[in-house]
């Protein structure tokens, strides 16, 4: 169903005509918005667009003139199903909005409403997505969108209260469109069902991609598969209900955001600068990074600009105000976790990069298996004892594969002090070796980022076959 929209605006009186003639008409379905939610969405639209804060009140909208159908999609009849017009059009709406004022590409355009249930309980959750790139910003990845604030229910209360297990719930990669600002990745969340359930799902952008904008590319479509406990496997489309009985899964991918300008051929520019053999070489990489602070962060800055293929980054730590003085992470991404912030950081340098980003602790019980396939592992711990941990548990169990450890590097000495050694077979050590942080010696930013440098540029040997040293 089309949703038509001319925007006029009138400088002189401070007024503008939202004008949805040609919308198309209310559905039998249930995604009818009642003008209300037209309204509101509209409200939301221009306390995006305009630079000044504005109240969340009528008011607003005085100088506003809407001019909607009667018995369209955006005004139906008061017999007509609403319940998706209010989580699922009103996002749409928001998106033709933007994209009238060139603003934003589009973002998931949902909110991917799950249910499921039997005569004795009724569950229901909404799965965030992909938000829409800028001219100045990357969409962000996972996130509910606009007007929308629901939070999902923690995996232990889920599996607890309900007769489910969460398979898998992640960011579903390369799924935001590329762009000179590529869109936000999208979710997948896998559950299976531990006993007969009805189940439904309400959602959009399983047909129509979210749109790019000046150039660049629409994200990844949703798509809902229902999998049979003997494999078979069920398109549902956009909206279904399904009996599942116990063994069945249901695996949702939600939509990426649409991304935001020409997209840069960064692998071309690569291959421009580097031979096409260390290219290929670099491309099809896979470098684990075990901690996102002040070396873990720099560390995959460097090689994502290098152009390594994958990284693994692990780290169960939030961005704080202290971090900023040596660790590659912004202001506003104080609160976020690391490997998340770290990931929207790396896809603005180099959006063609798989970034795995594991939000956990790592331990002797997870290492195998969060870095497993591996060419080369970088150690970039602050603690002690976790470096130590590591490096004996990483050695022991993985001997063929090079680790890239770190320790020294405080203060403000010399440069010519920080070296690159081999300590043992397949362990290479960088720093000082000696200085370490106290009251009244300092992490800094430029001994720490020459170590980080160090350990980049061991990976970037190894990865060739050369020697760190």
């Amino acid at each position: 169903t089309p949703i038509i929209l001319k925007v006029t605006i009138d400088c002189e009186k401070g007024s503008a005509v939202f004008d949805f003639s040609g919308t198309g008409l209310q559905v039998w379905g249930n995604t009818n918005a009642p003008l209300a939610v037209t309204k509101s969405a509209i409200l939301y639209s221009l306390r995006c667009l305009i630079k000044e804060e504005l109240p969340l009140n009528h008011g607003v909208l005085v100088p506003i003139k809407i001019k909607v159908e009667p018995g369209s999609l955006l005004d139906p009849d008061s017999e007509a199903a609403v319940v998706g017009g209010n989580v699922l059009t009103s996002q749409r709406v928001v998106d033709v909005i933007l994209k009238a004022f060139g603003v934003a590409a589009a973002s998931q355009g949902c909110m991917n409403n799950l249910t499921f249930g039997d005569q004795d309980f009724g569950y229901y959750e909404t799965i965030g997505g992909g938000a829409g790139a800028g001219p100045t910003w990357p969409g962000q990845s996972g996130v509910h969108t606009h007007m929308t604030n629901t939070r999902i229910t923690d995996p232990e209360i889920l599996e607890r209260r309900y007769p489910v297990l969460l398979r898998q719930f992640s960011l579903r990669q390369n799924s935001g469109g590329r762009g000179s600002f590529p869109g936000g990745e999208g979710l997948i969340r896998e559950l299976e069902f531990l006993a007969p359930l009805n189940v439904a799902i309400l959602s959009e952008r399983r047909v129509y991609a979210p749109y790019g904008l000046a150039g660049g590319n629409p994200g990844a479509r949703g798509e809902n598969t229902f999998i049979r406990a003997d494999g078979r496997k069920l398109n549902l489309g956009g909206k279904n209900e399904i009996k599942a009985k116990p063994g069945d899964r249901f695996c949702i991918k939600t939509p990426g955001g649409g991304g935001y300008g020409a997209d840069c051929d960064f692998e071309e520019l690569l291959r421009m600068r580097q031979t096409p053999a260390v290219q290929r070489k670099i491309k099809n990489a896979r470098v684990g990074i075990a901690g996102a602070g002040g070396l873990g962060s720099n560390v995959a800055v460097a090689l994502a600009r290098i152009g390594v293929g994958e990284l693994i980054v692990a780290d169960f730590d939030f961005v704080e105000p202290s971090n900023l003085n040596r660790q590659h992470y912004f202001i506003d991404q104080i609160g976020l976790p690391k490997v998340l912030a770290l990931q929207e950081n790396i896809r603005r340098i180099n959006p063609r990069i798989r970034f795995v980003a594991i939000a956990q602790k790592i331990t002797p019980a997870n290492l195998d298996v969060c870095f497993s396939g591996i060419d080369v592992m970088v150690e970039a711990f602050d603690d002690a004892d976790q470096k130590a941990l590591l490096i004996s548990h990483f050695l022991s169990n993985f001997p063929q594969i090079p680790l890239v450890a770190a320790s020294g590097m405080a203060g403000f000495a010399p440069s010519s002090t920080i070296l690159t050694r081999k300590v043992a077979k397949n362990l290479y050590l960088c720093g000082d070796g000696v200085s370490e942080a106290h009251p009244e010696q300092g992490l800094l930013a430029s001994r720490v980022g020459l170590v980080a440098s160090h350990q980049a540029n061991a990976v970037l040997r190894l990865l060739l076959g050369e020697e760190p040293e």
